[in-house]
């Protein structure tokens, strides 16, 4: 019962490990994304306004740019609000299962406290302590 419980607990913590990894990639391929459009933007932008031979047709370019620019602004939030939503679920997944984790133990010892018949016994149902790893 303890090794399946400290297997559990490795593969929360590689799975925390990984999960930090995947949040770290995907925030590199939604900003590098960003990134790859802003620049397609400005080019467009840069050939518009090299082909403009009035006020308004400059105007027209500036016009289209900023529009380019706020559709981008959207699609990138959207993006990364997606990612939110995905984050949560998959945290609020790993807190349920340390909760449910906790009560397996917990259960444990209930059962322990309640076979023994000495105090000896039922001080021996005391679950060792874990050191407390720092997430920081």
């Amino acid at each position: 019962m303890k090794a399946i419980i400290m297997l559990i607990g490795l593969s929360l913590f590689i799975s925390a490990g990984l999960m930090a990894s995947d949040k770290l990639d995907m925030r590199k391929k939604i900003e590098s994304k960003s990134h790859n459009n802003r620049i397609g933007i400005l080019q467009e932008a840069d050939r518009c306004i090299a082909k403009a031979t009035t006020n308004e047709e400059y105007k027209r370019c500036e016009q289209v740019e900023k529009k380019a620019r706020q559709e981008n602004k959207k699609d990138i939030k959207s993006m990364k609000d997606s990612e939110r939503v995905k984050l949560f679920a998959q945290k609020k997944t790993e807190i349920l299962s340390r909760i449910d984790q906790r009560r397996m133990k917990n259960e444990k010892v209930r059962t322990c406290v309640i076979n023994s018949s000495n105090f000896k016994e039922m001080k021996e149902c005391r679950p060792k302590r874990e050191k407390r790893r720092k997430n920081k």
